[in-house]
């Protein structure tokens, strides 16, 4: 396994009103159906993906290859970090990749949003993925163990 970039990031939320007698959660106090989008675009101009859409090869602050994945979720609680597990399989290996990260997600008002680096593993090549198809399982977890996930199949573009 490899662990990839564990990010720290501001949260703004507000809370009820402590008046308040039956307590409403906030949209980034978590509540209602876990949903997880994955994508690109910023937090201001997110774009989830979709099965046979491409997502891009880049380079990291290292030089080292591999995807920016940016995440959007509903439905967790974006106060306490959240880990993440995102499963990468390659078209030259039998088995996937793991990463792990604890991220902090950002929240104005819903949803939450974070970033991560998933670089390509050692003996995976940019010829290896450049053009080809990637299958993606990511499970996202919060704090009281309120998990949403979603699974792509995604095309590679070599934008390194």
């Amino acid at each position: 396994m490899r662990l990839a970039l564990c990010l720290t990031m501001m949260v703004a939320c507000g809370g009820g009103d402590p008046g308040d007698s039956a307590v409403e959660l906030g949209p980034c106090e978590g509540g209602g159906v876990p949903l997880l989008d994955v994508g690109d675009g910023g937090m201001s101009g997110f774009s989830g993906w979709a099965d046979g859409d491409t997502m891009e090869l880049t380079l990291d602050s290292t030089d080292a290859a591999g995807f920016r994945l940016e995440f959007s979720t509903e439905g967790l609680d974006t106060n306490e970090q959240v880990s993440a597990v995102v499963a990468l399989t390659f078209p030259t290996r039998s088995n996937s990749e793991t990463y792990l990260a604890a991220l902090s997600l950002q929240c104005d008002e819903g949803p939450g949003w974070a970033a991560t680096f998933a670089p390509l593993p050692d003996d995976v090549t940019i010829a290896d993925v450049d053009a080809a198809t990637v299958d993606m399982a990511v499970t996202i977890t919060d704090h009281r163990g309120v998990s949403a996930n979603t699974s792509l199949s995604l095309s590679v573009r070599d934008a390194s």
